[in-house]
């Protein structure tokens, strides 16, 4: 599935383009940047455009015939950028008098374009945008909380799960016409986990993490310690799809069966919610480990593990949610942060 996704995005790399030319105590901060064992991490701003407004998803474009480009998504709207930050293109959404934009948006990659999903989020509504931005339909009954979007029955056609706290599941199409709805409890976030190629979907009810079908039928409920997080991630670990979650200062990332398959104290409690990648920033034979959190507004922050769950950096800055990517650029390995105002910062590893 990541190696489809890819090539889908080098086939959208290569129209977009051809549309254009035609925490504890961290490290203590150096003027050059911050050591980290036998390597410098250098930190500089690589972008920054208030008119994005928070920063929600950073997309590595990459082909093998074409400059690495890196689309940097926004509650307003979103920009094509290269490696030196230059803005290639900037495409703005559809989101009425809103005055922070749109919510927790999303790129979704198809071979003719990138269409852009709003999963909502703070009570706002989900969306769903044409390649223009424009506003195809949108879910503002209920109080949503969360949404995911999914093929319920393989035909290759968007559906969609929106989560709201008091009244449930709800399940629509690409249309927006409602499918199905599951009265359950608040829900305030959900996902979906492909298990052998069958996608399911995954949500929280404040007490659990729960299974269910495509056509809303419970499987099964995981007793796992992430069951009172208020969120939870879903993300590769190791080449396969997991569920992350913190619980009592701990990071726990476990299986679609609740089975834990790692976990370590990290230094803040009571996350709100949780991004975890592996990275092998650090240049070490096993890859390291980031995890950035939202404590509350106005104050979240990433830290930077190595192999053996120490924590070596940790940064706080004003941010909604820090958003995280990381790609090969020649001999070095580079992360992009995202994070409120349209902001994006690089940090690279090299040799002192």
């Amino acid at each position: 599935m990541k190696h489809k996704q890819n090539f889908i995005k080098s086939l959208v790399l290569a129209a977009v383009t051809l549309t254009l030319y035609a925490c504890g105590p961290s490290a203590p901060p150096l003027a050059r940047g911050v050591v980290l064992g036998e390597g410098l991490l250098k930190i500089d701003t690589l972008f920054s455009q208030e008119k994005l407004g928070n920063v929600t998803a950073l997309e590595i474009m990459e082909n093998d015939s074409l400059p690495t480009q890196i689309l940097v998504v926004g509650q307003k709207g979103a920009s094509l950028i290269n490696e030196k930050g230059e803005e290639l293109n900037y495409l703005s959404f559809e989101y009425g008098d809103r005055l922070m934009g749109l919510g927790n948006v999303q790129p979704v990659f198809k071979e003719d374009g990138i269409m852009y999903f709003n999963r909502g989020g703070g009570w706002g509504p989900v969306s769903f945008h044409d390649q223009n931005g424009k506003k195809l339909w949108e879910f503002s009954n209920h109080s949503p909380d969360d949404a995911a979007i999914i093929d319920l029955d393989g035909s290759g056609d968007y559906e969609f799960i929106i989560a709201t706290g008091a009244d449930g599941l709800f399940a629509f199409n690409k249309m927006g016409e409602q499918i199905w709805l599951e009265e359950v409890g608040n829900v305030t976030s959900v996902g979906v986990f492909k298990e052998n190629g069958v996608p399911f979907i995954v949500h929280n009810d404040q007490e659990s993490i729960l299974i269910r079908s495509a056509n809303g039928k419970l499987i099964r409920t995981l007793d796992i310690p992430i069951a009172n997080a208020y969120s939870f991630e879903i993300d590769e670990y190791k080449g396969e799809q997991a569920i992350f979650g913190v619980h009592n200062g701990k990071l726990s990332i476990s299986d679609f069966y609740g089975n834990e398959l790692h976990s370590f104290p990290i230094l803040r409690e009571h996350f709100n919610s949780c991004k975890y990648i592996e990275s092998t920033l650090l240049g070490t034979e096993k890859p390291g480990s980031i995890v950035a959190n939202r404590v509350r507004r106005d104050d979240s922050e990433w830290y930077l593990y190595d192999q053996n769950d120490s924590l070596i950096f940790s940064e706080r800055y004003n941010a909604w949610n820090p958003v995280i990517n990381e790609y090969s650029s020649g001999s070095e390995i580079r992360l992009l942060i995202g994070s409120d105002n349209g902001l994006v910062k690089v940090y690279t590893k090299s040799s002192n």
